[in-house]
């Protein structure tokens, strides 16, 4: 996902503290020209690194207070819980990597042996951050995955989100982010004591490479996971239909509705996906500028990687992994509870600082969640019977 460190790369590659640099020799960039890798000397400005500093911890704060509210409090444990805490480490690692790599740019020496090769590869060309926003990318789409199953297909989901199924698809998410940058390997080079970046080998390639990064990274993730969205608020639908004429028919014939733990089930099925919505479209908003103006250089518009938009674009991309702790705490008033429990706040500030943001449950006085982040959902789409109401035990 990060695809900005890989221009960004070149100006700490190509350039020594005293001497700036506008743009690489032109023959290092596939296509020539004047405008390509070069980024100046932009990232070394003191406002440029504080605000790097800023996204980073807060990053690294707000996720892990999500790693530890969903495996720390018995409430907010579920299956979904447990693809939400990857994710979120995904985004811990992301915004850990920002250190290094962002508030520190000007990378090490290297050696002209083995050693030096691999920490070139490795390292300076941010191989690691690179694999850990492909992963947390994937990491989204497996939440929105383990979301779709449960309410669409809840007899399927206990195939599907089995133990060694969940812990397969959280170790793809890794896989994905280490083969979808393994061609990077071949862009760098040590030589004479420096990592330099030698280039695509070719026109073509630089086309093909741009392709593909933009489809993993961007319109992949994106189709599928709106894909999901848009067959569960469908099926979500149907099921509050199938409820509600359910009551219907108990008051038409003089009988009293009682209270059906279907439709809480379904609330909170319905509040979770309403916030990985917002996640989503947090993400597609966030990645945007950045993505766009990579593929727009691999196909050949003269982008200039020295001009404010650049960085600016940059900036957005890195405040993708630590926004989703806040929308996570704004947009389900359970899991705020749950955090400020994990944190020992007493039961007075508990009931106050609860009210802030809105109730995400939609539950009706005297209702009380089973679950916080609940995987059940209610009854079956268009007469499916209670009895195949997904039941989804925690992966504990």
């Amino acid at each position: 996902m990060e695809n900005y460190s890989r221009e960004a790369d070149i100006m700490n590659l190509f350039t020594t503290p005293d001497v700036p640099m506008t743009t690489i020799n032109s023959t290092m960039a596939p296509g020539g020209g004047g405008q390509g890798w070069g980024v100046g000397r932009i990232e070394n400005n003191i406002a440029v690194r504080i605000v790097y500093g800023i996204i980073a911890m807060t990053g690294i704060l707000g996720n892990f207070l999500v790693c530890f509210a969903l495996s720390r409090n018995a409430t907010l444990r579920t299956r979904t819980s447990y693809f939400i805490i990857h994710l979120a480490f995904a985004d811990l690692l992301t915004s850990t990597w920002t250190i290094p790599f962002h508030l520190f740019p000007d990378p090490p020496g290297v050696a002209d042996n083995t050693n030096g090769e691999i920490v070139c590869r490795l390292y300076i060309s941010k191989f690691p951050l690179w694999s850990t926003i492909f992963a947390s990318v994937y990491s989204l789409v497996n939440v929105t995955l383990e979301r779709y199953f449960a309410v669409v297909h809840p007899i399927k989901y206990k195939i599907f989100f089995s133990k060694k199924w969940s812990a397969m698809m959280m170790a793809a998410t890794w896989v994905i982010g280490f083969l979808s940058n393994i061609y990077f390997f071949w862009l760098y080079d040590a030589t004479e004591g420096s990592c330099e970046f030698i280039g695509y080998p070719s026109v073509v390639s630089q086309r093909i490479i741009g392709v593909f990064t933009f489809a993993v990274v961007y319109v992949i993730p994106i189709a599928a996971t709106l894909f999901c969205h848009h067959k569960m608020i469908a099926s979500l639908k149907k099921q509050f239909e199938s409820l509600r004429q359910e009551r219907r028919e108990k008051r038409a014939t003089g009988q009293k509705p009682k209270k059906d733990a279907n439709a809480w089930q379904l609330k909170a099925a319905h509040e979770i996906q309403k916030t990985l919505l917002v996640v989503i479209i947090t993400y597609m908003i966030c990645w945007a500028p950045n993505q766009f103006i990579f593929f727009s250089y691999n196909m050949g518009a003269p982008v200039d990687f020295t001009q404010p938009y650049y960085h600016v674009s940059v900036v957005f991309a890195l405040c993708n992994s630590c926004l989703n702790p806040f929308i996570y705490v704004y947009k389900n008033k359970y899991f705020r509870r749950g955090l400020l429990e994990s944190l020992g706040f007493p039961e007075g500030m508990l009931t106050f600082l609860n009210r802030i943001g809105p109730g995400s449950t939609g539950m009706t006085e005297g209702e009380t969640p089973t679950n916080t982040l609940d995987n059940n959902v209610g009854a079956g789409v268009s007469g499916r019977s209670p009895a195949h109401t997904s039941t989804n035990d925690s992966l504990v």
